[in-house]
């Protein structure tokens, strides 16, 4: 990481997002969503794939937006944790598509990627996330060793991940006097 670089810490997740079958707007005088009933499934959605999580859609932002800053462009750091699997895989190489360093993105055995399956109602635009952490919820103070905290300019974070990871960021942020 170098000086002027952005720090992120944050989920990441493979999202599935189904946008809500076209007729929802009939099953309620509301436009809600429908609610499926213990064994019935709800059919009709679309499913479209993508990587996403709060940080790692920040770390992105922040990526395609340093390529309007003068040179040199800030360096974008993220570091998270995903599951050896092939939504980690995946994650990782659409941070890195986008420029940003992922050096620090931990690979975890035993717990997959975190995943978020999204229904998206169409005419209302409102939706329901159903949230599997996956390795977020593994990403613990321990895993904080070793981070370039000395060499970033700004540090952002999520309250996505476990609260004491949250509070041990804080008091790091603050120990650097790196803003949060």
């Amino acid at each position: 990481v170098e000086a002027g670089a952005v720090f992120v810490r944050g989920t990441s997740v493979f999202c599935c997002k189904e946008p809500a079958p076209p007729e929802t707007s009939t099953l309620s005088p509301h436009g809600a969503l429908p609610r499926a009933r213990a064994g019935e499934a709800v059919t009709g959605a679309t499913l479209t794939e993508s990587c996403g999580g709060k940080g790692a859609n920040q770390a992105v932002a922040a990526a395609r937006f340093g390529g309007r800053l003068p040179d040199p462009a800030p360096v974008i750091t993220f570091a998270g944790a995903v599951g050896k699997d092939l939504f980690g895989q995946w994650q990782i190489e659409q941070l890195q598509r986008d420029g940003i360093d992922t050096r620090f993105v931990l690979e975890l055995d035993n717990v997959s990627t975190g995943t978020s399956t999204i229904w998206l109602e169409k005419a209302s635009a409102e939706n329901r996330i159903l949230n599997d952490p996956g390795a977020n919820g593994r990403f613990d103070p321990a895993s904080l060793e070793g981070l370039p905290f000395a060499e970033a300019s700004l540090l952002l974070i999520q309250n996505e991940i476990p609260a004491p990871t949250t509070a041990a960021l804080g008091e790091l942020a603050a120990a650097h006097d790196l803003p949060l």
